[in-house]
C-alpha cells in the first residue's frame, strides 16, 4: 500500500477553489471601501505618497486565503514553516535596510 500523501485530490481543489472565491470577495470589499475612502475624504488622504492601502490590500488577501486553507486543514505543515522563515527573514532585511538609509540619509 502506497503511504505517500496525494497532494491534490478532489477535497483539495473544492478547498483551493473555496478559497480563491473567499479572497475574491475580501479584495472586492477591501477595494469598495478604499474607493470610497477615497471619495468621501480626499483631503485627509494624501495621494503623492506610497500607496500602502493597495500593499495592504494584497497582503491581508492573502492571509485570508491562507487562514481559510489552514481552517479546511488543507495546508501542508512544511508550507507553515516556510512562510514563517520568509516573514522573518523578509523583517529582518527590512529592518536592515531601513536602518541603512536612516543612517546613510545624505547619500539618498
Amino acid at each position: 500500500m502506497n503511504k505517500k500523501p496525494v497532494m491534490e485530490d478532489e477535497r483539495t481543489v473544492a478547498v483551493e477553489n473555496a478559497a480563491a472565491s473567499v479572497t475574491l470577495k475580501v479584495i472586492s470589499w477591501m477595494l469598495i471601501i478604499d474607493l470610497l475612502l477615497h471619495g468621501l475624504a480626499p483631503a485627509k488622504i494624501d495621494l503623492n505618497g506610497f500607496p500602502v492601502d493597495l500593499l495592504f490590500i494584497c497582503l491581508v488577501s492573502g492571509v485570508v486565503n491562507l487562514f481559510y486553507k489552514w481552517r479546511q486543514q488543507s495546508v501542508p505543515t512544511g508550507m507553515v514553516k516556510v512562510i514563517v522563515v520568509i516573514v522573518a527573514a523578509s523583517a529582518l532585511v527590512s529592518f536592515a535596510v531601513a536602518l541603512l538609509i536612516t543612517k546613510f540619509k545624505t547619500l539618498f
